[in-house]
C-alpha cells in the first residue's frame, strides 16, 4: 500500500491555524505530519526542530530569537499536539487532529502503545482520557503509570473501530450531500413537456 500524508485545508483555514500560531510553528506542524507514524506520533520532533534551527543559522537568518524548539511548545500550548516524555526525558509528540487530516484505510501501527493508551478519539480528534478540559497536556501531567491493563491488540482495535466509524459517518454525509445536489440539479433542469 502506498502511504501518503494528507493535510485537511478546511481544518487549517478555520481551526485557528492561520492567524493563531507563528509561521515557525506552522512549518513545524507540517514537518510533524510528514514524519508521523500511521497513528500520528512523531518520535523525532525535537531533532526536526533542531535541524530547522541549524538550517536557519546556516543562512544567517537570525533576525528573530524565536527558535523552532520554541515552536514545539507553542504547538503544545495551542492544542495542536500533545507532548509525552519517557523516563529519560525523550519527547514524543502526537498530532491531535491526525484523523482530520489522514483518513486512508490501511494498517495502523505505532511503537508508542503506552502513550496511545492515554488518549481516545472523540469527534475525529485525539483527546486525553479522563481529561475533561480541552487544554493541551502539560509535561508534568504526563508522568504516570506505564502499566496498562489493555494489551496492544485491544488498544489498536479500539482505535481502528473508532476511526472506521468516523470514516463511515463522513462517507454517509458526503453521499447525502451528493444526492441532495443531484436532486437540486434535476429540479433546475428545464422541463421539455412545457
Amino acid at each position: 500500500m502506498i502511504k501518503q500524508r494528507l493535510v485537511n485545508c478546511d481544518f487549517l483555514n478555520v481551526g485557528g491555524f492561520l492567524d493563531n500560531i507563528s509561521n515557525k510553528a506552522k512549518l513545524l506542524y507540517f514537518m510533524f505530519i510528514v514524519n508521523a507514524d500511521d497513528m500520528g506520533f512523531v518520535g523525532n520532533g525535537v531533532k526536526l526542530a533542531k535541524g530547522l534551527d541549524e538550517c536557519e543559522e546556516n543562512f544567517d537568518n537570525t533576525l528573530f530569537s524565536y527558535k523552532y524548539l520554541d515552536a514545539i511548545n507553542e504547538l503544545n500550548e495551542k492544542g495542536f499536539v500533545y507532548m509525552f516524555s519517557d523516563k529519560h526525558n525523550n519527547k514524543t509528540f502526537l498530532i491531535r487532529h491526525w484523523f482530520k487530516h489522514n483518513k486512508y484505510i490501511g494498517t495502523r501501527a505505532t511503537n508508542f502503545i503506552s502513550y496511545l493508551s492515554k488518549v481516545e478519539i472523540v469527534n475525529g480528534e485525539y483527546e486525553m482520557k479522563n481529561h475533561k478540559e480541552k487544554e493541551p497536556l502539560k509535561e508534568n501531567e504526563i508522568k504516570g503509570n506505564e502499566n496498562k491493563t489493555k494489551n496492544h491488540n485491544s488498544i489498536k482495535k479500539d482505535f481502528i473501530d473508532s476511526r472506521d466509524a468516523i470514516v463511515e459517518k463522513e462517507n454517509k454525509e458526503k453521499e447525502n450531500d451528493e444526492w441532495d445536489d443531484f436532486l437540486k440539479e434535476l429540479n433546475e433542469m428545464p422541463n421539455n413537456n412545457d
